[in-house]
């Protein structure tokens, strides 16, 4: 389920945040997700609109302090309970769905998007423009 590369193993709630633990590519890494994040992305029924999907949620309705008091996994879905104070109802979202979407992806893949080039070209911008017309040549000197 998921991106091939990742599969789910566990789940540890954090109360302010919720820690995701996957398998990617041999090695377990957690994902962290903010409970606002999980919130607004609910799936269930009570969240969405089902013909259209639609988010129903206002946001001026989920408390700043969002609190999670437990999350399980139910079959292909972890079921989010708010604490009390936060008054929202149960949250629902696929595993595959925090998978594919998890804001913190991005932290397992960060060598992969930022791999440096082994030598840099520089050049000086005042040869580059020359009497108001670009010479690209000057870049590839």
């Amino acid at each position: 389920m998921g991106r091939k590369d990742i599969s789910f193993v566990d789940l540890t709630n954090r109360v302010d945040c919720l820690d995701v633990l996957v398998n990617h590519n041999g090695a377990q890494k957690t994902l962290k997700f903010n409970p606002h994040w999980l919130r607004f992305n609910c799936q269930s029924d009570k969240s969405r609109e089902p013909s259209t999907g639609q988010r129903t949620v206002p946001i001026k309705n989920v408390p700043t302090n969002l609190k999670i008091k437990s999350a399980v996994r139910d079959g292909d879905y972890i079921r989010i309970v708010w604490d009390e104070s936060s008054n929202q109802s149960d949250s629902l979202i696929s595993i595959k769905f925090l998978l594919n979407n998890s804001p913190s992806l991005n932290a397992i893949d960060f060598d992969k998007h930022y791999e440096t080039p082994d030598n840099l070209c520089f050049f000086d911008y005042n040869e580059f423009i020359v009497n108001g017309n670009k010479n690209e040549d000057k870049i590839f000197e």
